[in-house]
């Protein structure tokens, strides 16, 4: 299936290709009218689907060729826009565009969409409220960064390798792992010198500065 628009229709096309692929398993590639032309338009012929997302006013203009070219191949055309861009489509969906500005417009657009991916998820005998291989889109990147490895032990008599807390989230994992207390109190880049053992006092500690030319 192959999704596509201009203007601000584009990333309606994207969030309606990414909720088929998410709900129902069905794989659906957004492209812009633009893009859709060089090159991707040779996979289109008579048993395509092709959703085209027409905005009232220049995205839609500039989507004119790329529907034209679509109709010459003989694409299954579904469109979701104005009423007279519907009439002249295989199927659609007519939205209510009159006076209604074009940078507003994806908010009616992705509504028949959504439905669309609800339908067919349906239809296909799927749960879309629960995919049975749910993805990891929207795991927070923080939560799976791997915090570093402690520094290599050092000679005796020597101070290991100072620690560079790269983010406010890692502070307190590495400041573990090399056995090391952190004062909790100094902003993302400040250095801690000296592993502390049992014999060190606090004050024994060295916080350093960051050195601008590394």
């Amino acid at each position: 299936m192959v999704i596509t628009s201009r203007g601000y229709g584009y990333p309606t096309a994207k969030e309606a290709a990414l909720k088929l692929m998410e709900t129902s398993y069905i794989p659906a590639l957004s492209y812009s009218g633009a893009d859709l032309l060089h090159g991707p338009l040779a996979m289109v012929d008579n048993i395509s689907p092709v959703i085209a997302v027409v905005t009232d006013g220049r995205g839609g203009e500039a989507l004119q060729p790329v529907l034209d070219r679509l109709r010459g191949r003989g694409a299954d055309l579904f469109v979701v826009g104005p009423k007279a861009q519907v009439e002249a489509a295989s199927a659609g969906f007519s939205l209510p565009t009159a006076g209604v500005p074009e940078e507003v417009q994806p908010i009616l657009e992705i509504l028949p969409l959504q439905l669309l991916a609800y339908e067919v998820t349906i239809a296909r005998g799927q749960d879309p409220d629960a995919p049975p291989r749910p993805g990891q889109g929207h795991r927070d990147p923080l939560s799976a960064r791997r915090p570093r490895k402690h520094p290599r032990a050092a000679a005796p008599g020597r101070d290991p390798q100072p620690i560079r807390h790269r983010s406010p989230e890692l502070r307190a994992c590495l400041s573990e792992q090399a056995g090391l207390t952190c004062p909790g109190t100094h902003i993302c880049g400040v250095v801690v010198g000296r592993r502390r053992s049992a014999s060190t006092p606090s004050s024994a500690l060295q916080l350093h500065a960051p050195d601008p030319a590394r």
